[in-house]
C-alpha cells in the first residue's frame, strides 16, 4: 500500500535507518516543510550562526536546519564557498546549542547523528553520489555504509 501523504512517504523511506525515532520524526517534518519552502540560503551560514548567538534557541534550530539542508539536499552546490565539513560542524553545533537551551534530548540526538541524518536525506532524495557516500561512511555514517553495501561496495580498514 502506497502512503497517501508526503509525510507518510518520508516516514516509510526513513524507517530502515538507524536514527533515533524522534530524529526520524523530525526529519519527516523537516523534509515535508522543505517540499513546500526551501530554507533561505541567501545569507551566509556563518552569519546566521553568529546571529543565533544573539537571538537564542529558536534561531539555533533554524541554523541547524539550514546546515542540514545545505549538507544533504544542496551538498553539491557549485556556489558553496566553504567546505562541507564546515557546514556540518555548524549544523552539529547549532543543534547542540538548541538542545542545551531547550533541554531537548531529541535535538541532542540529532546533533550527535547529524552526519547520518544528512546521509539518510541524500539517500532518500537520490542525490547521493558514491564518492560522498564513501566519505560519509568513513566518518562513521552507518546509513551510508549500509547503502554502499546494498550497492555491493564494502569498505575495509586499511592494513597497518
Amino acid at each position: 500500500m502506497k502512503p497517501e501523504t508526503l509525510e507518510g512517504y518520508f516516514y516509510d523511506q526513513l524507517q530502515d535507518t538507524n536514527l533515533d525515532g524522534d530524529v526520524r520524526a523530525y526529519l519527516v517534518m523537516t523534509l515535508t516543510r522543505w517540499a513546500v519552502s526551501e530554507p533561505d540560503t541567501t545569507t551566509a551560514l556563518g552569519l546566521d550562526y553568529l546571529e543565533a548567538h544573539h537571538q537564542g534557541s529558536w534561531k539555533f534550530r533554524d541554523v541547524g536546519d539550514k546546515a542540514l539542508y545545505l549538507s544533504s539536499v544542496r551538498h553539491q552546490d557549485p556556489r558553496r564557498v566553504v567546505s562541507l565539513q564546515y557546514v556540518e560542524d555548524v549544523g552539529v553545533s547549532s543543534y547542540s546549542h538548541f538542545a542545551e537551551q531547550t533541554k531537548s534530548r531529541s535535538f541532542w540526538e540529532l546533533a550527535q547523528s547529524f552526519h547520518e541524518a544528512s546521509c539518510a536525506i541524500m539517500d532518500l532524495l537520490g542525490s547521493l553520489d558514491p564518492q560522498t557516500m564513501v566519505k560519509q561512511a568513513q566518518k562513521g555514517s552507518q546509513a551510508c555504509e549500509e547503502t554502499l553495501a546494498r550497492m555491493g561496495v564494502l569498505l575495509f580498514e586499511p592494513r597497518r
